[in-house]
């Protein structure tokens, strides 16, 4: 008698997931969302992600966790210059999005583990590094899609989420994050 019960459970999970409505897994998308970052001497890595840093923490502030994934954003715009903010000369980048999110997001969890704003990667990252920098990589890859821990730790994880992304976008799948793993990523 259990087993049938449980048979039946099943079918009726079943039948309601199919009968869910379409429009539940599809993009809800908000407001466009402009962010400017810091001043920085370096256009990438610096300017660029510090816009990214400053639009993900607007799109929070305003929509929540769950819209602040780049990747998932309609069009998209990102303006970089050299310029003077808040008395600091250098690149200033601007970006301009519609965060865009599905109900079923699966980035919930990484994004609740927050990242610190304003740090920059200014060394090669590899295998046996630790602190923010590490962290800021781990959030790329994480708003890039990939399954990594976002502990500030470069494991064996962040390494085999380095190589899947360096392999995918053409590069040498070392898994050593230096200025042309980097580039791509933010870009």
């Amino acid at each position: 008698m259990k087993h049938v019960f449980s048979v039946a459970a099943v079918a009726l999970v079943a039948s309601l997931t199919m009968a869910a409505p379409a429009s539940a897994a599809e993009k809800v998308c908000k407001k466009t969302v402009v962010a400017s970052g810091k001043a920085s001497l370096t256009k990438v890595p610096g300017a660029y992600l510090s816009s990214l840093f400053a639009w993900r923490k607007e799109v929070r502030d305003r929509y929540g966790a769950d819209f602040q994934p780049w990747r998932r954003a309609e069009g998209k715009n990102i303006d970089c210059y050299q310029g003077t903010k808040n008395g600091k000369s250098g690149w200033i980048c601007t970006r301009s999005a519609q965060p865009c999110s599905g109900v079923l997001a699966k980035l919930k969890d990484k994004i609740k583990k927050k990242f610190t704003p304003g740090v920059e990667i200014t060394k090669t990252l590899r295998r046996g590094d630790e602190g923010e920098e590490v962290r800021v990589l781990q959030n790329l890859l994480a708003d890039q899609g990939y399954d990594v821990d976002i502990d500030g730790n470069f494991g064996r994880g962040t390494r085999s989420a380095v190589k899947k992304f360096q392999k995918k976008n053409g590069l040498t799948a070392d898994g050593v994050v230096g200025p042309t793993t980097l580039a791509a990523l933010v870009s």
